[in-house]
């Protein structure tokens, strides 16, 4: 065991400690020589060994922690565990001294927090400190928390104080990325601002539908037109605007997802939202199943917009998976051709490739740790079963 090599922070944390190393695993993988060096200075056995050696010695979990571990100067894991919550726990016992505006909260006494803000008004919009459910102390004004506890009366005392609204504003973004339509509808309901539309609009599948119309209803700015009609679901909408205007299924809308603007035709929109019923309407109407995106939008066909593409994990949703199987297999049942090539983007690269390599450089990208972004990455495995199923070229 070599001499420390780091330090730790004043406020430690067990998940940064453990993505070090899973990164650590991750860099062993791809035998980047620091990663090897590391590896080699804190592991007696591997002291001697060459890089190559050390990248063929295998590194689970437990070594790749041992390792982080030494560095920070303890003998074990356990050792850099138990010391970590032994900082959290004097952290939280302090914190635990509640400020007298978060007792009025947590024991819903709107009376007797009124009376507190009249007294003390400096304490309205005054940050106090919370522990989370993962035991991290945590800063916070009262009209969030109030918000996050749930407590409408002591939401309404704050209001009538004079709170400001904007310190909401964030948790209304938070919300919509997390799906939770309840939560929105409340924070609209107290009055806060309408906003994150494009966030709303962003999700796959019909969860989107209430989101955007709960914004909309709350006087959210929109542009009414074919993409927001999917958008909201208002299909009908969507199929007397086709059968007035057949060139709509031709024309090029922008569009944002998977965090990327994109210009392409309402059925890219619709296959990337996992959008079977929009699918078949637009195909009804005319649709080509093959149609590329604009050349400076990489001339992307739908079918590569449904591929390993995931759902972020969220309160309210699973965590990644085949999010647009549905509309994968819609596509395909539609006559997609799987030989078609576009420039696709993966990670911090591009690369020109059919539906089939793209979803296996994709997998390769997403067991290797290698995805970066907002984007969610599903591992792929049954869009490649079923796209070598019908003998799609790589």
């Amino acid at each position: 065991m070599s001499a420390p090599t780091r330090t730790l922070p004043t406020d430690p944390n067990l998940e940064h400690l453990r993505r070090q190393a899973r990164d650590l695993q991750r860099d062993h993988r791809d035998a980047v020589p620091q990663a090897l060096e590391r590896i080699r200075a804190q592991m007696s056995g591997l002291g001697s060994a060459s890089d190559a050696e050390v990248a063929a010695a295998p590194i689970p979990r437990t070594a790749a922690q041992l390792v982080i571990a030494r560095e920070y100067g303890f003998a074990n894991w356990p050792d850099l565990v138990a010391a970590v919550e032994a900082v959290t726990d004097k952290a939280v016992a302090s914190a635990s001294q509640d400020s007298p505006v978060k007792a009025a909260i947590d024991s819903g006494d709107a009376t007797a927090l009124g009376q507190l803000l009249e007294q003390q008004p400096d304490l309205l919009d005054a940050s106090f400190e919370w522990i989370d459910r993962k035991k991290r102390v945590r800063s916070i004004t009262p009209i969030r928390y109030a918000h996050g506890q749930g407590a409408q009366t002591c939401i309404d005392a704050l209001l009538a104080a004079g709170a400001s609204l904007d310190f909401l504003g964030t948790e209304l973004w938070n919300n919509i990325h997390n799906a939770n339509l309840p939560q929105v509808k409340r924070l609209l309901a107290v009055g806060v601002s309408p906003g994150g539309l494009r966030t709303a609009c962003g999700h796959i599948g019909p969860v989107r539908h209430d989101l955007v119309n709960t914004l909309i209803e709350a006087g959210v700015e929109w542009e009414d037109g074919p993409v927001m009609d999917m958008h909201r679901g208002d299909l009908a909408a969507l199929e007397r605007r086709l059968d007035k205007d057949s060139t709509l299924v031709r024309e090029t809308f922008e569009d944002t997802t998977g965090g990327m603007r994109l210009a392409c035709t309402l059925l890219h929109i619709a296959a990337s939202r996992n959008d079977v019923a929009a699918i078949e309407l637009l195909l009804r109407h005319g649709a080509d199943v093959n149609a590329h995106a604009p050349e400076d939008w990489k001339g992307l066909t739908p079918i590569f917009l449904t591929l390993v593409r995931g759902i972020t994990p969220t309160p309210t949703q699973e965590v990644c998976a085949d999010a647009c199987r549905d509309a994968f297999e819609a596509l395909i049942a539609a006559g997609a051709d799987l030989s078609l090539s576009a420039k696709c983007r993966i990670a911090h690269f591009e690369v020109w490739c059919t539906p089939l390599a793209y979803a296996l450089t994709c997998q390769e990208a997403v067991q290797r740790g290698k995805v970066l972004g907002s984007t969610c990455y599903a591992d792929g495995t049954y869009q490649i079963e079923r796209l070598r199923e019908l003998g799609a070229p790589e």
